[in-house]
């Protein structure tokens, strides 16, 4: 009975163990999540948005295929 007290068994452990983890991955959780917010409202004011995605310099404006296609082999023949 003395040797289980001084020895935990494995459950136990595993216990302990998983609760760390499991709030390691929920303070990861909330960090994203906090991050995904900011984000999402920075992407709301124009001057962080065309800056931040590049994208948005696209928004509107006709996609040219030959073009696109005529650069990428101007690019691999180099």
């Amino acid at each position: 009975m003395s040797t289980q007290k001084k020895h935990p068994k494995f459950e136990d452990l595993f216990i302990v163990f998983s609760n760390i983890i499991e709030n390691f991955l929920l303070k990861i959780f909330l960090f994203l999540f906090i991050i995904l917010i900011i984000l999402q409202f920075l992407s709301q004011f124009d001057f962080v948005r065309s800056n931040l995605i590049k994208v948005e310099k696209l928004e509107g404006v006709p996609y040219q295929i030959n073009d696109w296609y005529q650069n990428e082999n101007d690019k691999n023949s180099n």
